[in-house]
């Protein structure tokens, strides 16, 4: 960001919540995309507390950013599920779960 959004004035407040949901949903997107291009296996996954924790966010409110960032890599052809109570986005290419035995509650 070189400058402050023109968004960014006073009398835009009543706005505010709606463009940080926005800007969360956009880094959302860029830890996938981050988390997709540099993973060593499909069994790392997205740990969404983290997230929730890192943007000062509810996971209530997050878990709808989620679900809709599934759908769209749902139509680009990925899997996505998530596990461990809704805190864990696994990512992978196959119909199928990727193997392991760390996630026996993954559907």
């Amino acid at each position: 960001m070189k400058q402050f959004s023109i968004k960014l004035k006073p009398e835009n407040s009543n706005n505010f919540h709606a463009e940080y949901m926005n800007i969360i949903t956009m880094s959302l997107r860029e830890t996938i995309t981050n988390t997709i291009l540099s993973r060593k296996d499909e069994t790392e996954y997205i740990f969404l507390d983290t997230f929730s924790n890192n943007w000062h966010i509810t996971h209530t409110d997050l878990l709808p950013i989620v679900k809709n960032l599934m759908l769209e890599l749902n139509i680009l052809g990925w899997t996505c599920n998530l596990s461990y109570g809704n805190t864990a986005l696994f990512i992978y290419a196959d119909k199928d779960k990727p193997p392991s035995n760390y996630y026996p509650d993954f559907f």
